[in-house]
């Protein structure tokens, strides 16, 4: 399941949420986005976009100049980032993330 998130006041709410938060940063129709997207949709993991353009502040506070941003946060921590799609990095990040979440 995916809910598309509109700004920086939602990533804040987002990333300082209890469990464990994955998000998706980049642009709708942009390919490298779009391939992450249908991995975690095949995935059955749940996540929230977010659209590039609506993040300005976010992205200069994070000093984010590329997309996608694949984040991974757990209880207001981050645990993992990816910048781009890279199929092999995106599949160790899910494993690690839920690896972990099984165990504890």
């Amino acid at each position: 399941m995916m809910t598309i998130l509109c700004n920086s006041d939602d990533y804040y709410k987002i990333i300082g949420s209890p469990g464990t938060q994955i998000l998706v940063l980049g642009e709708n129709g942009e390919q490298w986005t779009e391939e992450v997207r249908k991995v975690l949709d095949l995935r059955q993991i749940g996540y929230h976009f977010l659209p590039w353009h609506a993040l300005e502040d976010v992205r200069l506070q994070s000093e984010m100049v590329y997309y996608p941003v694949i984040q991974v946060w757990l209880d207001g921590n981050l645990k993992g980032e990816l910048v781009g799609y890279q199929s092999e990095d995106l599949g160790n990040l899910l494993a690690k993330t839920f690896s972990k979440r099984k165990k504890g």
